[in-house]
């Protein structure tokens, strides 16, 4: 739990999260939200709290959410913290998928 937490309570990571709840992602649909390098960084936190998977796809790698995974540990957890970010920022924006590996 406290690695979750400690993932979640970052900005960059909660719009991350959040963008993953409505659709997987290319690594590279997040460029609105830093530097590749910053990013690859909140990239591995998310995978290291167990949040987040990534798999090839072509020559890519898409990032989606373990959302199901968490809600049979953590009932309801993630489901609440979306709730959280929808209701600070309920129009994130969603940008096109990229195509170059980031994560």
């Amino acid at each position: 739990m406290a690695a979750l937490l400690d993932a979640l309570s970052d900005k960059t990571r909660q719009q991350i999260v959040y963008r993953l709840s409505i659709q997987p992602t290319l690594c590279t649909g997040f460029g609105d939200l830093g530097s590749k390098t910053r990013l690859s960084y909140h990239y591995a936190q998310l995978r290291k709290a167990g949040l987040t998977a990534t798999e090839k796809h072509g020559t890519s790698l898409l990032m989606s959410l373990r959302l199901r995974e968490i809600e049979v540990v953590f009932p309801g957890f993630l489901k609440a913290v979306l709730k959280g970010i929808a209701a600070e920022q309920p129009s994130l924006p969603v940008k096109p998928r990229g195509t170059s590996r980031a994560c």
